[in-house]
């Protein structure tokens, strides 16, 4: 079995050094070859267990060449035609994201749902898309955005184009992380002063499980930014409890300064954050906890407001205190047994 997959995955690999697919007929003729192969390794197994051993792993590393080419070919064929590049196209479905706000506008992804007759035409457009809405863009004002949450389904008028990312080598590949995120297209939110169809919420939650997820991730992250307004590292705790890296970017300098110890710290502190949802989760599952409650709390002049260590801390009561980076940071956990404590020199856990 283990060579099965080893085979497997190496048929997969030798894929990603095509410069093109294989057509169908081709991809047919080796899926014929991986059934003749695998009922020979069946009756040539018997006979001789290392031929049999050949056979299955080059029937599996066709397989593994063969199930990659099809889903590439189920992720390329999600192409923006090129005639409707440039052109505005009124579209419906829901915001399939976390919202990222900038200065000019908003960010999202956007799962097409149905998409609005264009005359006598309705285009053939990907199944999501990533559009931003401005506000502005240079000294040219485009009137106010809508506040788009995960979930939401709205009907936008969009201008749609191929992804396109910049060629410098060595640099982050953006066409190849849109084909990973299976974003065929990009595009805008156009003004609607001259449209017909208007930019305009139709629902204000559409029921999915990915919906419910992205809407508790947003709902954590606006948890957080109102615990710690202005705080120069709520960016990273967002990065570090949600997944959401698109505000931290503007710490890239504090982390050339700081170097490998605040780099440490960061780690560090994943690492308290996960002993934390741990011991929560257990406590859950014993039963031991009524109510759960998670507090973030920033203490701005030392420890004076940590609890006593001779405090009782009621059973089941999670409180989390969080300092910033440049003092040390400490997380107490439920039922007052662990203490952890995180700073650049180390990070210490005492049992109580």
């Amino acid at each position: 079995m283990r060579s099965a997959i080893i085979a497997f995955v190496l048929g997969a690999a030798f894929l990603q050094q095509q410069a093109s697919l294989l057509q169908w007929e081709y991809l047919g003729l080796l899926l014929a070859a991986v059934l003749l192969l695998f009922f020979s390794s069946l009756k040539f197994g018997k006979l001789n267990a290392y031929v049999g051993l050949a056979l299955r792993a080059i029937c599996f590393a066709i397989a593994g060449f063969v199930w990659a080419s099809v889903y590439a070919h189920a992720y390329l064929a999600q192409e923006l035609p090129a005639e409707w590049e440039g052109r505005d196209v009124a579209v419906i479905g829901t915001i399939d994201s976390l919202p990222h706000q900038f200065p000019q506008g908003v960010r999202f992804n956007f799962a097409v749902e149905q998409i609005l007759a264009q005359g006598r035409t309705v285009p053939v457009l990907p199944f999501k898309l990533s559009l931003s809405w401005y506000s502005s863009f240079g000294s040219q004002e485009f009137g106010p955005i809508g506040d788009v949450k995960p979930g939401e389904r709205w009907q936008f008028t969009v201008r749609l184009k191929r992804p396109h990312g910049n060629a410098n080598e060595y640099g982050f590949d953006y066409e190849a992380w849109l084909l990973e995120q299976n974003l065929r297209a990009t595009g805008t939110v156009r003004s609607d002063e001259n449209n017909a169809w208007k930019n305009q919420r139709l629902a204000n939650f559409v029921w999915s499980f990915g919906n419910a997820v992205e809407l508790s991730r947003a709902w954590l992250r606006q948890r957080i930014n109102v615990a710690l307004p202005d705080k120069p590292f709520a960016g990273v705790l967002v990065a570090l409890v949600v997944g959401d890296q698109r505000e931290v970017s503007q710490w890239l300098s504090t982390i050339k300064t700081c170097g490998g110890e605040f780099l440490k710290s960061l780690i560090l502190m994943a690492v308290a954050i996960s002993v934390f949802y741990a011991l929560t989760l257990k406590s859950v599952l014993h039963g031991s906890i009524a109510f759960c409650r998670f507090t973030i709390k920033t203490c701005c002049d030392g420890f004076g407001d940590w609890p006593s260590s001779n405090r009782k801390i009621d059973t089941g009561k999670v409180s989390a205190f969080l300092f910033e980076f440049s003092n040390v940071t400490r997380i107490r956990v439920a039922q007052g047994s662990i203490l952890i404590q995180i700073s650049t020199s180390g990070v210490f856990i005492t049992l109580r």
